[in-house]
């Protein structure tokens, strides 16, 4: 997410894979879920969205 809105303001976008330091894992995901507060984050609903 890097901006509230609709379907229309998602964006697909590759990051790199981050150096790990010492006692740290890395967690490969395969599949993630939303829930109802991740929606008003998205729609920049007052309360839910960080600036």
């Amino acid at each position: 997410m890097t901006e509230p809105g609709g379907p229309e303001v998602l964006r697909y976008t590759n990051i790199s894979v981050p150096e790990l330091e010492p006692g740290q894992v890395l967690i490969q995901v395969e599949y993630a879920g939303l829930n109802f507060t991740d929606a008003l984050a998205r729609r920049g609903a007052p309360g839910y969205a960080s600036g």
